[in-house]
């Protein structure tokens, strides 16, 4: 065999082996980029998975601070209507025309409460204290305003709420 045959030989034997490397390169680069593509893929839905979750989390969070908020706004603006109606109650009761209507059915209330022998003392808002053997009833008008809105808003006041 001559050389320039030898060389073609060695040149084509390479070209052969580098043929294959070459392929088996592509190959192995082929199978590691889908490797890649579907890791990738992968970690994107877990990632939005994630999101999902941590985006969820946090509407729930929100809407928590909300109800809350809400529910104190609610209570300062009940809290502000009763003090107002407490306020404009006491106002009505101090202006009326026949303050001593309204005494004489409070002197009635502590009658029937403590009795007949019940001793009394006015108030200068209108209102009065009774006594009998050590026990009395407290009729001064604020303490009356504020025990009728009690009863009313234990009576069921929350219906208005609503």
């Amino acid at each position: 065999m001559n050389l320039t045959s030898f060389r073609d030989a060695v040149v084509g034997s390479a070209h052969d082996d580098a043929d294959a490397l070459r392929e088996d390169a592509e190959r192995s680069a082929r199978q590691r980029i889908e490797e890649a593509e579907d890791e990738a893929e992968r970690l994107v839905e877990q990632a939005r998975q994630d999101g999902r979750e941590q985006a969820e989390h946090e509407l729930q969070r929100e809407r928590a601070s909300a109800r809350r908020d809400a529910g104190r706004e609610v209570l300062r603006t009940r809290a502000a209507l009763l003090e107002q109606l407490r306020r404009r109650t006491l106002e009505q009761l101090r202006e009326q025309e026949d303050g001593d209507e309204l005494r004489e059915r409070l002197r009635e209330l502590a009658v029937e409460q403590l009795g007949d022998d019940v001793h009394f003392e006015e108030q200068d808002d209108g209102g009065l204290i009774g006594y009998l053997d050590g026990r009395l009833v407290d009729y001064r008008l604020p303490v009356v305003v504020d025990r009728e809105i009690e009863e009313l808003t234990s009576a069921g006041l929350e219906r208005l709420w609503k």
